[in-house]
Parts: C-alpha cells; structure tokens; sequence
C-alpha cells in the first residue's frame, strides 16, 4: 500500500540502495522526457523502464509518488543506516538521516506507463550470462548497424558479431529463435550477479529474464533480423590444428606497432606490417599469406582450442569445447588493404546500416507452453537433432533476407523470426598436423 501524503517511516538504507543499483539498468538520467529517470513503487517492488531495458526488484518501501532516481540514490548514499521517508505531496519526498535532509523531485504514477515483467514461462539458468560474458564483447551499444549492436539469442545457442568476427555460444536452453537484443540487456544481465531461474517471452515485442530471489530485467527486442550465418559450418575440425603454443605471445608483441591494427603471417614470422623493412617481427612457424586484425585474434585467448586459416572463405574458423565456442574471423585483404568481405549470401543488407532509436510500447504477453522439442546434447550430430526451439511455435520464414527489403530501420524494437538453422558444426577433440 502506498504511503499517504505526509506519513513518515523510519527504514534502513541498505535495501533500497541494493534494489535502486540493480534497476540502474533501466534509468536514462537527464532525458528531456523525464519518466525514464524515476523509480516507481508498487505491489512490494522498485520499477524502472528507460524505453528499452525495464527492471524490477523487490522492497519495503512504497510511495505514492515516483521519485528521481539520481537524486534518490544520491540522498540514500549520504545518508546514515537509518533515514526516514516522508511523501510530502505528490510532487516530492523528503528523506531524512541525523542532520542530513534532501528533498527528492516526483512525478505522479499516472505520468510513467505501466511497467511489468513477461511472465516467467519456462526454465533458464546462468548459462545465458556466461554466454554473455563469453561473446557479449564484440557487441557494441554505439554500433550503427543492427548486427553490430546486438546479440542474436538463439535455441540453444547465442551469437555476436562485429562484422569481422563472428563467434557462436552454445547455452543449451530451449528458447524462441531468432531473439536480437541490444547490448545494454547484455550488460544488465551481466552486471545482476545474482541467479538466472526463467525465461520471459512476449511475442515479436520483449523477452525477460527472472532471478531466484524474484527480480527480473526485461528487454525491448529488434523487429530487424540477421542475415544467414550458417558460414559457419565451412569451418571443418577435420581441417583444424590445436591452437599452437606461443600464437598469441607472437601477436601480442608485434600488435603495439601496427599502424592499422592488422597482424600478417609470413611463413616464419608474424610481423606488424606487410612491409618488413618498418615495424616488429616476431620469429613464429605459421601459414604465409594471412592477415587479420590483431585484437580479434587475442579476443580467441581463452575461447578457441582449435584454428583453421581456410584461404577458399578467406576466414580464420575456431573451434573449443570448453567453452562450446565456435567462430569465423575475416581475413584482411593484403593487396586492397581493406578487410573482405563474406561471401554475398552472408552479406550484411543495406537495411542494417541505420542504427535503431525507437522502442515501441511494452506488450504485455500471454504464456506459452513449455513442453517440446528436446534441445540437442550439442552440435556433433545436425542430421539427427531435432530443431531446437520447436515448443515456442515459431513460423518459418523461408530465408531470412526476404524480409530485409521490408523491415523499417525506424522502429525496429520488436522481434523477428527465423526458422533455426540445423545445429550442425560443434565437433570433439581431435589432433591434426598444424595447416602450412
């Protein structure tokens, strides 16, 4: 029950400042549209919503008004272990600690649209944000076009891309395909530290993660999706070698003194420029002929056990079990000095070279069933997995880039379809000569 106006009630600060850090997720701060930087209280839980991220976390406190975030948090954070909270009308708070007193700004309740979670409809755990931890750095919440700005979330598994590399997670978790979410959802869930239990989903509109002690983050989704990435398949452990020892060491001294960023393999050396009369060297037997960027290369430290320089795709492909990670990293053309670009049928569309701005108005979803197809143990056997994410009743779209021509870069906050690609690729452990 919302406090009346000019009621007063002593409480400790350490909740509300621990639940006010957790929906920081969901506050703009300074917005010229001021609901997108106020906490709202209602039914026992703190609510934010800046647009496209929204958060809730449960509390004692309940006000009748809906005050400024910063200034909340600021007031609380000067404030001893014990303040007092007094609604003194629907325009501001006042909060009190010992000697110290700040008057909070509020907007009334009917002023900030309604802010709820996507019912939690199926089970999920912290293998998403290990996934995220894993991928999520390619992303890039400045990236102008769609692919480099989100993550596509997949059943069973999850990808990221910067238009020069690309790398794949597999989770494990039967989810809806073809989710594209923005970075911010990624960072939130990351930053949340506390235990993944379920999975949220509001057709074509949001999707939500719900934690064990009963808070939730709830993301906007994109209607644009993502060309076809089953390139990745041309990577053949078959053809892959163990990552050799001292690779990275070799990148890692000859990277400083690039000009462009770019690492070339020369045979006997890996050398910061194609030229070797200028820059460093470093002694190194590996293929001649290839070139990539430097920092994509060390983003494998750690995520890749096994590499294969395919020159016919003109990529580098990893593989590792442990993490289930598999990617593609494109080559860098050195006579054009430009990197390459994949082959047409994986091309990024003209329509992903507008960023996304607007979210669209929260859908408040139906619950699905959970039961259904079991998702596959990995990616070993693709003719004999049945197609993860079956139970949520996706269409299939027939091929993904047939509605690229249509989408509208302008209010792309909703979710677009896919029929799954087949889980094929992911592979055992295996030794094989180094390629030369």
């Amino acid at each position: 029950m919302a406090r009346p106006k000019g009621s007063s009630t002593k409480k400790k600060a350490a909740g509300l400042v621990a639940a006010l850090d957790f929906i920081a997720c969901a506050i703009t701060e300074n917005s010229p549209e001021a609901w997108r930087g106020c906490v709202r209280f209602r039914d026992g839980y703190a609510l934010a919503f800046n647009g496209i991220i929204s958060a809730g976390c449960k509390v004692d406190e309940e006000f009748a008004a809906c005050p400024q975030f910063g200034f909340l948090r600021r007031a609380l954070e000067k404030a001893s272990d014990t303040v007092a909270f007094t609604q003194i009308d629907a325009s501001k708070l006042a909060i009190t600690s010992g000697k110290f007193k700040a008057l909070i700004p509020c907007l009334q309740p009917d002023a900030i649209q309604e802010i709820s979670s996507d019912p939690n409809i199926a089970p999920a755990d912290d293998r998403l944000r290990t996934g995220f931890e894993q991928i999520g750095p390619i992303v890039k919440e400045s990236g102008t076009t769609v692919v480099e700005a989100s993550l596509l979330l997949k059943a069973g598994s999850m990808v990221a891309c910067d238009r020069v590399l690309l790398l794949e997670y597999w989770h494990g978790i039967d989810l809806p395909p073809g989710l594209v979410i923005p970075k911010a959802f990624v960072n939130a869930v990351i930053a949340a530290k506390k235990k993944i239990i379920g999975f949220g989903y509001s057709p074509e509109q949001s999707m939500t993660l719900h934690f064990e002690d009963g808070s939730w983050i709830k993301t906007q989704l994109f209607s644009v999706g993502w060309p076809d990435i089953d390139f990745l398949a041309r990577g053949d452990i078959n053809r892959c070698a163990p990552m050799p020892e001292g690779l990275f060491d070799a990148i890692a001294a000859v990277l400083p003194f690039s000009g462009d960023g770019n690492v070339f393999f020369n045979g006997e050396t890996i050398s910061s420029h194609e030229e070797r009369s200028i820059g460093a060297s470093f002694e190194f037997a590996c293929p001649s002929g290839y070139a990539y960027k430097g920092q994509r290369l060390l983003m494998m430290k750690g995520r890749a056990s096994f590499i294969e320089f395919n020159a016919e795709h003109k990529m580098a492909f990893f593989f590792s079990n442990d993490p289930p990670i598999r990617g593609a990293l494109a080559q860098y053309n050195r006579s054009q000095h430009q990197p390459i670009e994949p082959a047409s049928e994986v091309a990024v569309p003209p329509e992903f070279q507008a960023p996304m701005q607007q979210a669209p108005q929260e859908a408040q979803g139906t619950p699905l069933p959970v039961a259904g197809a079991p998702v596959p143990a990995g990616w070993n056997n693709a003719a004999s997995a049945s197609p993860a994410g079956a139970a949520w009743g996706s269409e299939a779209s027939g091929d993904p880039s047939d509605d690229f021509g249509s989408a509208d870069p302008a209010n792309a906050w909703k979710q677009h379809t896919e029929q799954p690609a087949e889980t094929g690729g992911w592979t055992t452990t295996k030794s094989v000569a180094f390629p030369g």
